[in-house]
């Protein structure tokens, strides 16, 4: 038996009812305070009805700190570069040399510190360099970090020149030793002198094992 199409149209409309009885609006849907177990919302794209995953939502904050990640990196790299430059600066600052004026046995040191300085003088007593000023020792001076610590430690990667002779540090000996020049303080030892090269001069580490 034919169907009609007024048969068809009340068909239609009972499928239409029961659709629309069952069917549950957006609006309707419970509201959750957490996106845990949910995998994808419901989403409108044009007038097409879709799905779209959860992970679309997190994806600008995940682009967001893995771009912050290579900042840093970038700062962090940018930053080892500059602590280099500044190592190399300061070795450059403070020399290969350094140049002082006399060597005396032992004296009395000031601890206060001055800012200006008659001559740079080694205390054989005290194994350290102060700078001479106004008739007093001072351990503290402008400049002395070219040639000690804050310990007053002398620097041991260093030459130190008085006049034409040349002194470094001898870790055996723990004070300086000569090692270049006519020389002749007492207690020190010219290499240059006493075991003079072939060819060429004598470096720092060349010195001391000599």
């Amino acid at each position: 038996m034919a169907i009609t199409d007024e048969e068809k149209q009340d068909i239609i409309r009972d499928v239409l009812d029961a659709i629309q009885s069952s069917s549950q609006s957006v609006d309707e849907l419970p509201v959750v305070s957490s996106l845990n177990g949910i995998t994808s919302l419901p989403a409108l794209r044009g007038e097409e009805l879709v799905s779209a995953p959860i992970t679309l939502l997190s994806q600008p904050a995940i682009e967001a700190a893995e771009e912050a990640n290579t900042a840093t990196a970038n700062a962090n790299t940018a930053a080892a570069t500059v602590e280099g430059y500044v190592a190399k600066a300061t070795l450059g600052l403070m020399g290969a040399t350094a140049r002082f004026n006399k060597i005396v046995e032992d004296v009395t040191i000031l601890e206060e510190a001055t800012l200006q300085y008659e001559d740079i003088v080694y205390v054989i007593a005290r194994k350290t360099f102060v700078a001479y000023y106004n008739s007093g020792f001072y351990h503290k001076w402008k400049d002395k970090e070219l040639y000690i610590d804050d310990n007053g430690n002398v620097l041991k990667d260093k030459i130190y020149l008085m006049n034409d002779t040349g002194y470094v540090w001898d870790p055996e000996e723990n004070t300086l030793v000569e090692f270049s020049g006519s020389g002749g303080g007492g207690g020190f030892y010219n290499v240059t002198n006493e075991q003079p090269l072939v060819n060429g001069y004598y470096d720092k580490d060349s010195a001391i094992a000599a």
